[in-house]
């Protein structure tokens, strides 16, 4: 493997009132079977320019209130927390199995007539 370095930046976590930009030199390798790559960092997400914890505390947000208010609170726009929150779904759901030792469904047969009829 041969490497090259790239900078590049990823997303802010503030600081109270202070801006916080992290840029850090990203190694690139040259792969025989994926050709030039850059290598995983542990601070950040596959194919997103925003940080870990930047995303887990925005779907923290999200699970405890509106997605408008994330979006406000994060200073990102609505649909970047609908993504992060798309990607952190994808990446959970393949971590584990969803219904993994589920036995038994139960229905509401009343509920299930009301849903049917309109």
């Amino acid at each position: 493997m041969t490497g090259a370095r790239a900078a590049g930046a990823a997303g802010r976590s503030d600081l109270g009132k202070t801006f916080c930009f992290l840029e850090a030199e990203a190694p690139r390798v040259s792969c025989t079977r994926h050709g030039v790559v850059v290598c995983a960092l542990p601070w950040a997400c596959h194919d997103s320019k925003l940080t870990r914890s930047f995303e887990d505390q925005v779907c923290w947000l999200a699970v405890n209130t509106s997605k408008t208010a994330v979006a406000e609170l994060m200073r990102t726009s609505w649909r970047t927390v609908g993504w992060i929150c798309e990607r952190a779904m994808a990446e959970a759901s393949t971590k584990r199995a969803l219904f993994g030792g589920l036995r038994r469904v139960g229905f509401d047969e009343i509920s299930v007539a009301r849903a049917s009829a309109t």
